[in-house]
């Protein structure tokens, strides 16, 4: 679970959230912030590709190697936050699951290639004033909400060769069945057993890069 950050705010129950639950509080009207160094302090960036004039090169040297056609690709550090929604037999258990949760970040981090370590996912059950579509789903069902945050440094080892605007297509909503799929197999892995829960309404992405 990524750290590289603090949540500020006035309410208090932000010092001690991490980057998804801080995003969480603060959708939900507190005042909540997440406040990270990963744009301002360290590496930029890192130029990544099999060409061996790839390794060191500064952004704007990548990126002109790239443009004479080597294969080089700037990798800039990045930030991705957004949420989905998923449909679970027992979510007052499911979000209190450690195994849960950690399916839930192997499984998204099945989808975007970036390892889990880099991801801090939290889950919450769906606000009451937001539960109408539940009604029409199974009476067993009920619908969780899990936020999510993706936090790359330019430090992060080259091996991790997505770059913020190629992890944020593969978390579009057009995704949303491949997304719940991966997330229903990692946790099912996790949990040794069926996690019975489905994909129901798709993700809501918001990237940051430089």
């Amino acid at each position: 679970m990524q750290t590289s950050g603090n949540c500020l705010g006035n309410d208090s129950r932000c010092s001690a959230s991490g980057h998804a639950r801080c995003n969480r509080l603060s959708a939900e009207g507190s005042d909540c912030r997440w406040e990270s160094s990963i744009f301002s302090s360290g590496l930029a960036g890192k130029c990544l590709g099999n060409d061996s004039r790839c390794n060191g090169k500064a952004e704007s040297g990548c990126k002109a190697l790239s443009q004479e056609g080597a294969d080089c690709k700037w990798r800039s550090a990045f930030s991705i936050t957004g949420s989905l929604k998923l449909s679970v037999l027992d979510v007052e258990s499911f979000i209190k699951s450690p195994k849960a949760q950690a399916g839930v970040a192997e499984g998204i981090s099945n989808v975007t290639g970036i390892p889990a370590e880099y991801i801090d996912v939290d889950l919450s059950a769906e606000p009451e004033k937001r539960r109408l579509r539940a009604q029409q789903l199974a009476k067993a069902n009920a619908l969780m909400v899990t936020y999510y945050a993706i936090a790359v440094d330019g430090a992060a080892p080259s091996s991790i060769t997505s770059t913020g605007e190629e992890v944020a297509i593969k978390l579009a909503a057009t995704n949303d069945v491949k997304i719940g799929q991966a997330i229903t197999t990692k946790v099912e892995e996790a949990m040794v057993g069926p996690a019975k829960l489905s994909s129901q309404t798709g993700p809501n992405a918001a990237t940051t890069w430089v």
